[in-house]
């Protein structure tokens, strides 16, 4: 395994945790793959040297599974290679005049905006310059500057009749692209070739994290999330099952109630830091915690919440 592939791991508890493991060509490739943090270009060097040093039959060992399977038939070391593909053919879309249209936005990351705030451009050179101004505009002013951002640009072909099948581009708070999303007629290789997403792939992989424990999931595209670990992460009997995300218990400060979430990327979360979590849920996560770890009635959470008042 080559060692800095341990880098494409955004979570550094997870990192630190599999110093030693060895992964498989495939596994390797994932991780690459799914980083919220590495660019486009840091992803695609590392995926061609990987292909460049194993053969297509090491990354065809079944150590991998694609839980959101399109019909195909084609194997992983192809759908690495497609995808490579697929985003240098975005990159270079970049500067051809192929007739789209270019619309860009940059927001905070609490603010998902509607497609009317979105700026229009003919040219995709336009729409970046655009969001470096605002990007700008931000880091001059001692009120945003240390505001996180996430900026996109899509790519607009005028001619097709669907208004949300566009190309993304992806960039963090500090302008890296880091995630190229194409449109659907770009993984459609012929009638019985689809290329899988990125995200459909995973394996099983060991997490550091036990049950009650209060982790931090971090995202390029939203604000920090903190929760509680509320079972065990295991490897399920049939590979199949394998997936890359948790349900974690969360409180919800603005409706002051505990919920959960479903899909948490594993990769994302690393050991929260107590004077980390915002003081709102602080008490409340560790009242999930000491609950989940059997040192706390769930009656007497439940009474502290006031639901059996």
């Amino acid at each position: 395994m080559h060692k800095d592939v341990l880098e494409f791991i955004d979570s550094t508890d997870i990192r630190t945790f599999h110093q030693k493991t060895v992964f498989t060509p495939a596994q390797q490739a994932v991780l690459v793959m799914r980083s919220g943090k590495k660019t486009v270009d840091e992803k695609i060097e590392m995926l061609e040297y990987l292909i460049d040093i194993y053969a297509e039959t090491e990354f065809d060992d079944g150590s991998v599974v694609c839980d959101y399977v399109y019909d195909t038939d084609i194997s992983f070391c192809e759908n690495i290679k497609y995808t490579m593909k697929i985003w240098k053919d975005m990159l270079c879309d970049r500067t051809e005049d192929n007739g789209y249209l270019y619309a860009a936005n940059l927001m905070e990351k609490e603010i998902f905006p509607e497609r009317e705030s979105y700026r229009y451009f003919s040219s995709y050179e336009k729409a970046y310059e655009y969001l470096k101004k605002e990007k700008d505009s931000y880091l001059k002013s001692e009120y945003l500057k240390d505001i996180p951002t996430v900026g996109i640009i899509l790519g607009i072909n005028p001619d097709t009749g669907n208004r949300w099948d566009n190309d993304e581009y992806w960039f963090d708070s500090d302008m890296n692209l880091i995630e190229l999303s194409g449109r659907n007629e770009r993984y459609q290789i012929s009638k019985n070739k689809t290329v899988q997403p990125v995200f459909s792939y995973a394996f099983h992989l060991e997490l550091p994290f036990h049950v009650g424990d209060i982790v931090k999931a971090e995202s390029f595209q939203r604000p920090p999330l903190w929760g509680v670990i509320y079972y065990e992460w295991e490897k399920p009997k049939k590979p199949e099952f394998c997936t890359m995300n948790i349900w974690l218990d969360v409180y919800d400060d603005k409706r002051e109630k505990y919920d959960f979430v479903d899909d948490e990327d594993i990769l994302t979360l690393t050991f929260a830091k107590e004077d980390d979590i915002p003081e709102e849920e602080r008490y409340k996560l560790k009242m999930l915690s000491m609950a989940r770890k059997g040192k706390l009635d769930f009656y007497e959470l439940l009474l502290d919440r006031g639901i059996l008042l």
